[in-house]
């Protein structure tokens, strides 16, 4: 992946034309049968975020589908995430010279339409998980301030870097549990 003035304009591009199918109600983690959630290999605490999200939604029995993405020159940790069954590992050898993933990465994501999208991609702005959840049919949607307007139904605000992505994770699922609570 190149990155370049012209490679930063063709994603714009590409993102301004992507239409957000995007239905916005909210759905409670009990009441949830399908979720994903989009995680930078590249961020502290990312392993542990997969493996926590993983007990937690096998435990209520939910079907999920994690995406991680290590877009580095050299992959590293891709163990830690292999332990986990059904999760898309996203490579620089899946995306074109821009970023864009390839059709086959893309309809694991565009089956069936999720319940739930997570978003803890926090630290720096990646193209390919902007496009992801643009594209990928959710009912609710949730990802931290300070990214994309418009595309989360709830934001976390977060301590910026020294936000990791397991710490985000726990978060979320506090919030999604405790919001059904005082909602009944």
């Amino acid at each position: 992946m190149i990155n370049c003035f012209v490679t930063r304009m063709v994603q714009k591009r590409v993102l301004r034309k992507t239409v957000c199918s995007h239905r916005g109600r909210y759905i409670p983690l009990s009441s949830a049968r399908r979720i994903a959630y989009v995680v930078n290999a590249a961020e502290p605490g990312a392993a542990e975020a997969v493996n926590y999200l993983h007990k937690i939604f096998s435990k209520n029995s939910i079907e999920h589908l994690a995406v991680c993405m290590d877009l580095r020159k050299e992959p590293q940790d891709t163990e830690a995430f292999t332990s986990v069954p059904d999760i898309l590992m996203i490579v620089r050898e899946n995306v074109n010279w821009y970023g864009l993933p390839q059709e086959d990465t893309m309809s694991a994501i565009m089956r069936q339409p999720f319940d739930i999208l997570i978003d803890l991609t926090c630290r720096e702005e990646l193209f390919t998980a902007d496009y992801l959840l643009r594209k990928a049919s959710a009912s609710f949607r949730i990802g931290t301030s300070g990214r994309p307007s418009g595309i989360y139904d709830m934001t976390v605000t977060g301590d910026g870097q020294d936000y990791p992505a397991d710490r985000l994770a726990k978060d979320i699922i506090h919030y999604l549990t405790s919001i059904h609570t005082y909602a009944k």
